[in-house]
């Protein structure tokens, strides 16, 4: 649940409006985890293959992809879809406490 709301919560921010960040794609810690296109979060958890934050037909039972990765679709939606692993690395976001829980 709480990938879900970041998810939501990224995509309402967009970065298409941004100067700077217009075509990134980000990677936000899915990863393919076996050949039968079963995918998880860095924490361990799985991702539901039937989520909303899966573009049409993603993730692909037949995709060589093996992350997870954020494209903006308009400015203020992204979908998720699965990126090969190449010499191009994604943009990436590291989740941190608030300031206030980190004193």
């Amino acid at each position: 649940m709480g990938k879900v709301a970041f998810l939501f919560t990224l995509a309402i921010i967009g970065t298409s409006n941004t100067v700077g960040m217009r075509g990134l794609v980000f990677w936000v810690g899915a990863f393919k985890i076996n050949t039968v296109s079963q995918w998880e979060w860095t924490d361990g958890q799985l991702v539901d293959s039937m989520s909303y934050v899966w573009n049409a037909g993603e993730p692909a039972e037949s995709s060589t992809g093996t992350r997870g990765v954020l494209v903006p679709a308009n400015s203020h939606r992204f979908y998720m879809i699965s990126q090969t692993n190449t010499s191009h690395a994604p943009s990436f976001i590291c989740e941190a406490a608030p300031k206030c829980d980190r004193e």
